[in-house]
Formats: C-alpha cells, structure tokens, sequence
C-alpha cells in the first residue's frame, strides 16, 4: 500500500524509480484482516466524529502502523486527524504547506 501512496506523488518515470529505491529503507509488514477491522472501527469513529471522508489506503496504512507501534511518517493531514481516534504517533516529514 504505501508503495503505491508513494510512487502515487511522483512526477515522472525516473522520479517514481527513485521514491521506491528510497522505500528500501523501511520494513515491509503484511497487511491482515485484523487491520482492515481495525480502520473500519476508526472509520465509524471518525464519522461519528464529523470526520469523514478520511481516504481508505490512509485508513489502513494507519490500522498497520497502529498494530505494529510504528509512527507514522507523512504529508497528509488525514493522518493527524487519524490520530485524534487512535492516539497512534504521527509524524509529518517536512513541515505542513512547505511542499504544496
């Protein structure tokens, strides 16, 4: 999933061949059934909330991240708002409006 969120942002072939020699670094975890529960909890969660309309892979990206204990790492507010549901920890990569 976050291979395509990922190569999602590129501009061109060769930038897309970069993003994803760079997500090299990082682990992969399996997504499970359990974790597609989970963003359906904090999706009924953040409507009940008046939050909705957070994007589904942001959803299950956080429900994987949450399970795992890792932090989350991003450029999407989705995230933050994710958060006020799970409490998981966030992180934006650069400062929020530096890149739009």
């Amino acid at each position: 999933m976050t291979d395509l969120e990922i190569g999602y942002s590129a501009r061109n072939g060769d930038e897309w061949d970069r993003l994803l020699v760079a997500l090299g670094a990082f682990r992969r975890i399996d997504v499970e059934e359990h974790h597609f529960d989970r963003a359906q909890q904090v999706q009924r969660e953040l409507a009940a909330r008046g939050l909705k309309g957070r994007k589904v892979p942001d959803l299950l990206v956080a429900a994987v991240a949450e399970a795992t204990s890792l932090t989350v790492l991003h450029y999407d507010a989705d995230f933050d708002h994710i958060a006020t549901v799970t409490g998981q920890p966030t992180q934006w990569i650069v400062e929020r409006g530096s890149i739009d």
